[in-house]
């Protein structure tokens, strides 16, 4: 089309370029040929003088009526623009009933239903499907987005899980992993991340805290887990290494300080807490 080769960047352009040719060049035409017939420009300077004011003024009128009549346009662009860049809906208004407004009312749907499945696709692939609870993936995520910088790491794991399993079944098992869980996140405080890396294993991060501080909640969830979690009347216990964490750029060195000190409380007799400082690796 001619208008994509002459305004290829512009829908304003184009439309103003198509309003011009509809009206100023049959009035230009016919103001020609009347000047013509009576003695030209000179014999009617001041006619002339009065239609391009006119002309003026009305170019001016139309690009700005243009812009108002496009402003939905640019809103909805506006607002799609936003949305692939920060993923953050900017809600267009509703209240008008034509072709531009059910255009709007369509994109906020849209937007919508597109913000929603993202926002699953991201919890999916963020969280363990059995327990709720933040996988490794989400846990470095919620980890890196809260604001705390130092805390406690808790490295936690169920005692005698694998006779569980071939004594009682994987579904017993996969109650057991669910109700770990619940009675964590009961226990924890909101800002508290809890995260299952596998298997039995939860980690834990206590955010503000000393290691004094974290090793007495994480004494406190074991003590929790054995008197809510029972199994044919045999409580369940838990390990737990724990480490201070000073900044959350040492995440992996704290896992490993937790992971070993999780090893020493199985090796001291499991239902135990273990701990080590940051300069004890």
């Amino acid at each position: 089309m001619a208008l994509n080769r002459l305004f290829p960047n512009s829908f304003t352009a184009k439309v103003f370029f198509i309003a011009f040719l509809g009206t100023h060049v049959p009035l230009i035409a016919a103001t020609a040929f009347l000047f013509w017939r009576n003695g030209g420009i000179q014999e009617n300077a001041q006619l002339a003088l009065i239609l391009l004011v006119a002309t003026v003024v009305g170019t001016a009128l139309t690009l700005a009526s243009l812009h108002a009549i496009l402003k939905p346009l640019y809103s909805i662009g506006a607002a799609m623009l936003r949305f692939e860049t920060e993923r953050k809906r900017t809600p267009l208004p509703t209240r008008l009933n034509d072709e531009i407004g059910q255009v709007m009312k369509l994109t906020n749907r849209l937007v919508l239903g597109v913000d929603a499945e993202l926002r699953e696709t991201q919890e999916a692939a963020s969280t363990d499907p059995l327990t709720g609870a933040l996988n490794r993936r989400g846990f470095e995520q919620s980890l890196n987005a809260t604001s705390a910088q130092r805390g406690v790491l808790l490295y936690a794991d169920l005692d005698h899980f694998k006779s569980i399993n071939d004594t009682l079944g994987h579904d017993v098992g996969d109650q057991v992993l669910l109700q770990t869980a619940d009675s964590l996140r009961d226990a924890l405080r909101r800002c508290d991340i809890l995260g299952r890396f596998g298997g039995e294993e939860f980690v834990i991060f206590l955010p503000d805290l000393t290691l004094e501080e974290g090793t007495a909640i994480a004494n406190r969830l074991r003590l929790t887990l054995k008197d809510s979690v029972k199994l044919s009347g045999r409580a369940l216990t838990i390990s737990v290494g724990a480490t201070d964490i000073g900044s959350k750029a040492e995440f992996a060195d704290a896992l490993s300080r937790a992971d070993k000190a999780l090893y020493r409380a199985k090796t001291h007799g499991r239902d135990r807490v273990e701990f080590a400082t940051a300069l004890a690796s």
